[in-house]
């Protein structure tokens, strides 16, 4: 299968000539990175995601394109190879998982929001402006839940 459509990331400050200040940051709206059903279908047959461009060919998948910025793979420009990226606790890999206990419901019992974990859940994309997440295990909530119908959403901050 082929991938999503890639995805513009909204980003802030809107302008082409930001100020530039060090560290130099921005930050963009939450985006889906992955569409619904696509967390229960592994890429690579389940095995730890190595070629990003042979094992991540779902079409819930989607490349995030961070504008004017150089399990989460990133790359400079189209030109370029995948490289993994690694979360702020220097994991390659990250459960994709529920949390009962801090959920918060959004409208009725069917939908949660998972608070994402400050350490767990955030990568430095390393000036890549080319993000794509794979899944390596299928999401499977313990009990309740309907997996076909969760997303993942990303964004950069």
């Amino acid at each position: 299968m082929a991938l999503g459509d890639d995805v513009a990331l909204p980003f802030e400050p809107t302008t082409k000539t930001p100020t530039v200040v060090v560290p130099c940051s921005g930050i963009s709206q939450w985006t889906k990175a992955i569409s619904a059903g696509g967390l229960t279908l592994t890429d690579a047959g389940g095995a730890v995601i190595v070629d990003p461009d042979a094992q991540i060919t779902d079409i819930t998948r989607h490349v995030l394109i961070c504008p004017g910025f150089g399990g989460v793979f990133g790359k400079h420009h189209d030109q370029d190879f995948w490289v993994a990226l690694r979360n702020l606790n220097g994991d390659a890999s990250v459960p994709i998982q529920i949390s009962p206990g801090t959920d918060t419901v959004l409208g009725s019992a069917d939908a949660a929001h998972t608070v994402p974990d400050n350490n767990a859940h955030s990568w430095d994309i390393d000036g890549c402006d080319r993000i794509i997440i794979g899944v390596e295990k299928p999401y499977a909530p313990a009990s309740g839940g309907h997996p076909a119908n969760a997303v993942l959403w990303a964004k950069v901050v």
